[in-house]
């Protein structure tokens, strides 16, 4: 309790659940009532008063649209913003002009000439303030880690309880951003994003739509990224001394599509295909230098690539198959390694960051509730050093017995909620790690603070993954020691559970092992249903060799 009650001592915790159609009125109401929540003069709480200012930020996902730092500023009434992008209002002035601002605005704000500043998330690193009072995230902080970040802005005078940090958190459309979380092809999942209005998006679906569209679409970025090098850069190179130390530049003029041919460039960077760039904004110009390279050079590109996120058996895999016999051909394989990589592996993570987040803004009782479940997250526990190693390992190096025997530590409510918060902490390392997934299903139903809909949410999440994972033999055992789990703890949540296996992972013998360990069929008529129908499968399956023509 001690630990709890020192951990960011200079913050309360609040987080305000809306909707679509209230956000902005809860965001001014919430504004309106700080100088009560503070004991304060309403007349004079929100004036410069030097370093007796009551300094605020309020955090928005976007530099424009409605959620944007410059509608939010205007509707707060004084205009203050800060971004880390030129909005689009500004396109008659300068990129000078912007940086300008920038600077006096942020200079205004540490010398207390402004009480309140609404900023995107690239402000404020850097900035020590003991008068910061508060903090509002108008929206969804992209991780606990940002978060915790962002808000520790406040209360910055060590004095305990004196700031407040709020989340304007907006719930919408829930369980369709699951969904969408859980859909591996990024084109189908904006498909879903796209079918909801964007007046009744919740937040969650909001930052789901900003990532998917930077990672839209797999085969795209292969092309672009091949094509460029192969049509810009290789035809002036493919005749160089192959000196490590011999460069050339290439200019490449702006097309259309500006940011896709810089993501191909940075995708070219990140491989070794191109040394670096710059950008010619008077002539419209990308200058990349660039240096001839074989194909073991290009090999090795990739190998380093994959080395700076996993392991280097990891990367030595990823590697094994690249072809040697010509450059073209090793760039393909390596572009193709590559991108495949950023959308399995890294536009994952920050699914899986956002959706950690959505969930402890979800399940927010009190500003305790909350900083338990921020502390468990952030701080090492007598679980970290077990779950570290499984990072990036598939089911069958961990294995069953490490996952049982890890369990059986659990012995009291602290340490579920401590193994709650570490594999959530893991998870955003490694979110396709089936044996972190099941721990986090299994620590959850332990823990009485996490709520039924964040179990079925983590339990859904694992048998999706099971459905797509390749080769794995314990589908069925994972199932059903999931299930037993649930008997133990939430009995209530056992059909639902169920259906959710059922629907991912189905199959006969999985019903036959349902009735045979509980000796029962399912209340819900629609499980019963679904369980008869796989059986029914099933029998059509074994007879059809056996009958003459066709069984419709």
């Amino acid at each position: 309790m001690h630990l709890i009650l020192e951990f960011a001592k200079e913050l309360i915790f609040d987080v305000i659940k809306t909707d679509s159609a209230n956000a902005e009125v809860d965001l001014r109401h919430l504004r309106e009532s700080l100088p009560a929540k503070f004991r304060r003069n309403p007349q004079t709480f929100f004036s410069a008063n030097g370093s007796n200012t009551n300094c605020g930020i309020i955090f928005c996902p976007h530099v424009g649209g409605k959620k944007g730092v410059l509608h939010v500023s205007d509707m707060m009434g004084h205009g203050n913003f800060y971004g880390g992008s030129k909005p689009k209002q500004w396109n008659d002035k300068s990129n000078s002009e912007w940086i300008q601002y920038k600077n006096r605005i942020q200079d205004d704000f540490k010398n207390n000439n402004i009480q309140e500043l609404v900023a995107t998330k690239s402000f404020g690193m850097g900035i020590d303030k003991d008068n910061v009072r508060y903090t509002i995230h108008y929206g969804l902080p992209s991780s606990v880690e940002a978060y915790y970040q962002e808000a520790g802005r406040a209360g910055r005078n060590n004095e305990p309880q004196s700031a407040k940090c709020f989340i304007i958190y907006n719930d919408d459309n829930w369980d369709e951003a699951q969904e969408i979380i859980a859909e591996y092809d990024h084109a189908k999942a904006m498909k879903r994003l796209n079918a909801i209005k964007w007046g009744s998006r919740g937040n969650l679906i909001d930052q789901m739509w900003f990532l998917l569209n930077t990672y839209s679409d797999r085969e795209q970025e292969k092309e672009d990224a091949f094509n460029l090098w192969k049509n810009k850069i290789w035809p002036e190179v493919q005749g160089m001394v192959d000196a490590a130390t011999t460069l050339n530049e290439v200019e490449i003029t702006f097309g259309r599509n500006r940011g896709q041919q810089e993501k191909a460039l940075f995708r070219l960077v990140a491989l070794g295909l191109v040394e670096d760039y710059s950008i010619n904004w008077h002539s419209r110009r990308f200058l990349a230098r660039v240096r001839h390279v074989k194909p073991d050079q290009i090999k090795d590109g990739l190998h380093r690539f994959l080395s700076n996120y996993k392991f280097k058996e990891y990367a030595d895999e990823g590697t094994a198959n690249v072809p040697l016999e010509n450059a073209e051909s090793a760039a393909w394989y390596a572009i193709g390694q590559m991108v495949d990589f950023v959308y399995d592996e890294i536009a994952a993570k920050r699914k899986q960051a956002l959706n950690t987040m959505a969930s402890l803004c979800r399940g927010f009782k009190s500003d305790q509730q909350f900083r338990e479940a921020i502390l468990a997250y952030l701080q090492e526990s007598e679980f970290s050093e077990t779950l570290k190693t499984w990072i990036n390992k598939p089911f069958h190096q961990i294995g069953m017995e490490s996952v049982t025997e890890l369990l059986a530590r659990v012995t009291t409510l602290d340490e579920a909620k401590r193994l709650v918060g570490t594999s959530r902490r893991m998870l955003d390392e490694d979110p396709s790690n089936i044996a972190l997934r099941y721990i986090s299903v299994c620590a959850r139903l332990r823990n009485p603070a996490e709520d039924d809909s964040s179990v079925i949410q983590e339990a859904r999440l694992l048998f999706q993954q099971l459905q797509h994972s390749q080769d794995l033999l314990d589908v069925e055992d994972i199932v059903f020691f999931v299930l037993r789990e649930t008997v133990l703890y939430r009995q209530h949540l056992e059909e639902q559970l169920l259906e959710a296996a059922l629907r991912a992972v189905g199959s006969a013998q999985l019903v036959k092992r349902y009735r045979d360990e509980r000796h029962q069929w399912p209340a819900s008529q629609k499980v019963h249903r679904a369980m008869l129908a796989l059986l029914i499968a099933d029998a059509l399956k074994r007879i059809r060799p056996l009958i003459p023509g066709e069984i419709d």
